[in-house]
């Protein structure tokens, strides 16, 4: 009688199971690919999302993931351990080194900034004053940062802004910057300095006080630049096609070459320091693999003015060598994961480059669940 129980306890098991893999079914295996190979990799049940990913040079590098800690490595990426600054929860949002000693980091709710100068060893953190939750960094030196964040006082709570910040003080203190647009009419979707003097914003205009942007509309956006440290700033132009919608990521690897991904509308260029734009449309970037259509590009990084990738839905990968020209695409293994998109590439020169990405289904409410869930890190291997 007793392993007549047992054998129905084992069915009852094994039915559940079915019904787990039928409703929440695994994101799927990587695929062998010749020139990347997986480093990182969080799944179910203790799946952690990547927000995002940077590293100092070949050797050191950070992931903020949604865990209580920052992981590091400091061999390229071959293994990773968590770090706790002086015993402390570090939940960065996001993160930018201005050399291979400093970096900044902002804290998950945007109520605090990190600070490092001696490449990640060890941190100080900086508490920000009542009202500020800054979203973006981009690092300057020990010293000076520019951020943004959403303005200190407002009443519109339910369509939210961002204002531009800069400190000098190594993040005590924060002053908003003025800038060509009206802050309550754009949202910043993107920030980059190459250097003290030399910053450029991406500015999309937001939705009519009262109303709902669907996420498949599109809206106008701005570029704009500086050439004297933020003292003024430029409105560079509207980009060719004059909207788009999803993901905003900048690259430049030097004053005057720059590129822009936009999501949908694919890559902004520009070879005059953002004074005038043109739009890419890599070729390979036009079927995206299985899927029928355009796919959204999520993020380039362009070491040299000659060699740079992008990345985007569908496990995407595209790689050119003479600037924007020809594109050829390059297989992750990461083709074969359900709904799999690639969020992040950093690239410190031609040889050293990694990407994250996530893979598996998203429910109704579009917030992965983490049965089936998948974040992972992708290194390059010329």
């Amino acid at each position: 009688m007793r392993w007549l129980m047992v054998a129905l306890l084992l069915y009852g098991v094994a039915l559940l199971l079915g019904c787990w893999v039928v409703f929440y079914p695994h994101p799927g295996s990587f695929a062998r690919a010749p020139h990347w190979e997986r480093v990182w990799l969080s799944e179910s049940p203790a799946y952690e999302w990547v927000y995002d990913m940077d590293f100092a040079d070949a050797q050191r590098g950070w992931l903020c993931t949604s865990g209580p800690t920052v992981t590091r490595t400091s061999d390229g990426g071959s293994t990773w351990r968590e770090q706790k600054p002086a015993g402390r929860p570090m939940r960065p949002l996001s993160l930018d080194f201005a050399d291979e000693r400093v970096a900044w980091a902002v804290e998950g709710d945007g109520h605090a900034v990190d600070v490092t100068t001696d490449g990640g060893a060890s941190w100080r953190s900086h508490p920000l004053g009542p009202g500020y939750e800054l979203r973006e960094i981009a690092a300057i030196s020990a010293t000076e940062a520019w951020a943004t964040g959403p303005p200190v006082s407002t009443d519109d709570q339910y369509h939210p802004t961002t204002c531009l910040y800069h400190t000098t003080d190594g993040g005590v203190t924060w002053r908003e910057v003025s800038l060509p647009v009206r802050w309550h009419d754009v949202w910043l979707e993107a920030i980059s300095f190459v250097d003290k003097t030399h910053g450029w914003i991406v500015a999309a205009e937001r939705a009519p006080r009262g109303e709902d942007v669907p996420a498949a509309e599109a809206r106008p956006i701005y570029i704009m630049r500086t050439t004297d440290g933020g003292k003024s700033f430029a409105t560079s132009a509207i980009a060719p096609g004059g909207s788009f919608h999803g993901s905003c990521r900048l690259s430049f690897p030097n004053r005057q070459e720059g590129w822009v991904a936009l999501g949908w509308l694919s890559l902004l260029h520009t070879g005059d320091g953002g004074k005038t734009w043109q739009r890419v449309t890599p070729q390979a970037a036009v079927t995206g693999g299985k899927k029928e259509g355009p796919v959204a590009l999520e993020d380039c990084s362009f070491p040299t003015s000659k060699s740079g990738w992008v990345v985007g839905g569908g496990g995407l990968v595209l790689h050119t060598r003479d600037g924007g020209k020809t594109w050829q695409r390059e297989l992750t293994g990461t083709e074969t994961l359900r709904e799999s998109i690639l969020m992040r590439v950093v690239f410190v020169d031609e040889r050293h480059g990694w990407v994250y990405g996530n893979g598996g289904d998203e429910g109704a409410d579009m917030i992965p669940h983490p049965a089936h869930m998948m974040s992972f890190v992708l290194r390059y291997v010329p």
